[in-house]
């Protein structure tokens, strides 16, 4: 349903009280059941609750995700709280109802926020208004029957908001080549996982040795257990893209040459974003901070100074060579240098081993003769 339900006509929202309290009664109950087999007229009372439930803001996002990655199996305990959320919204729209939402008093503005009768009294006069308005000035154009279509993400503009419904396929290019490839799979995983547990299902109503049946629902949990996992990773690297997005300046630079709006992508990848535990966007920071060229040449840059600080300290430090004269003048050398380096504080007990050397210079023995 793509209306609200605070949209709906009277009839409109008598039809869907009846249609929705049908289907928590009698359909719902079943997909709870822990033994439900998920067959396929299942899955389709569940995406029929989806589509009732869809007419609540609220319930938009969870919707879109349920029918985008169809793991209504996963989902059962969350729809029972947006079904239990949405009991109570209905509650508060038809307890509305019942007050004159005519009366003039709740039109009269004051100082602060208008109540909820007060906003949904100046609704309906704004409409009256436009509905005399059209009667008076009809428009010059019949309106078009509108149709939505795929959103392109290379393209992704304003129009797209958070919650779009957006199928994996149009995910593939933020991904990795192994994990588009893994993606490419999930249909045939999904097919043989219902299959197998259908056929599970059926031995086990005709009294077959459990045995046989087992080797069917284990076929269907492998399959099952495979494609979830693939859609974990999903969730992980697209909350890694929306992360880099933000604090990935190479990362950024790239989108921006293929003319990605990044803050509507990142509207419509904050829902895996969403699923991910505490602590997630950290980690991302620090690989990108370990693998980004700038702070990879910060890092070798430490690296390098501290082998040559390294190097100098180990030249200074030696017991087997004489202090002879170019030695001295040799270690004066690299002392000013590790100054530089290090400062003048760290390398002053380095200037002792300077004095002693020059204290115990290297005599070269006379030659005497035979």
């Amino acid at each position: 349903m793509d209306k609200l339900f605070s949209t709906l006509s009277a009839e409109e929202r008598q039809a869907w009280i009846a249609d929705f309290q049908t289907w928590v009664a009698s359909k719902f109950p079943i997909l709870e059941d822990a033994s439900c087999a998920w067959s396929s007229e299942d899955r389709e009372q569940m995406a029929y609750g989806l589509n009732l439930i869809n007419a609540f803001p609220f319930c938009r996002s969870f919707v879109a995700d349920s029918l985008m990655f169809q793991d209504y199996n996963r989902r059962v305990t969350a729809m029972r709280r947006c079904i239990n959320q949405v009991l109570e919204e209905v509650k508060k729209e038809l307890s509305l109802q019942a007050i004159d939402l005519s009366d003039p008093k709740l039109l009269i503005r004051h100082r602060g926020r208008p109540t909820k009768l007060e906003q949904k009294a100046r609704a309906l006069e704004e409409e009256r208004k436009q509905k005399e308005a059209e009667t008076e000035h009809p428009s010059l154009f019949e309106e078009a029957e509108m149709k939505n279509e795929p959103v392109a993400l290379h393209t992704v503009s304003g129009a797209a908001g958070y919650g779009t419904l957006l199928h994996l396929d149009q995910w593939k290019w933020l991904m990795s080549k192994d994990l588009q490839e893994a993606v490419d799979t999930i249909r045939d995983l999904r097919s043989n996982a219902a299959a197998a547990a259908e056929k599970a299902k059926a031995l086990a109503e005709a009294g077959v040795e459990p045995d046989k049946v087992s080797v069917y629902a284990k076929e269907a949990a492998k399959s099952t257990e495979a494609y979830e996992r693939i859609y974990e990773r999903v969730d992980d690297e697209l909350a890694t893209v929306y992360v880099r997005l933000k604090e990935d300046s190479t990362y950024k630079k790239q989108m921006l040459k293929r003319k990605v709006q990044i803050p509507e992508l990142r509207s419509l990848l904050r829902p895996y974003y969403d699923r991910q535990p505490e602590g997630f966007k950290e980690k991302v920071i620090q690989h990108i901070m370990d693998n980004d060229p700038p702070q990879a040449a910060i890092r070798d840059k430490h690296k390098a100074l501290k082998c040559r600080v390294d190097a100098i300290r180990k030249y200074l430090l030696r017991t087997d060579k004489p202090n002879t004269q170019k030695r001295i003048q040799t270690m004066t050398e690299r002392i000013k240098e590790l100054e530089k380096l290090i400062g003048k504080t760290e390398t002053e007990p380095y200037y002792k081993v300077l004095e002693a050397a020059k204290n115990n210079p290297y005599v070269k023995p006379k030659k005497t003769k035979a």
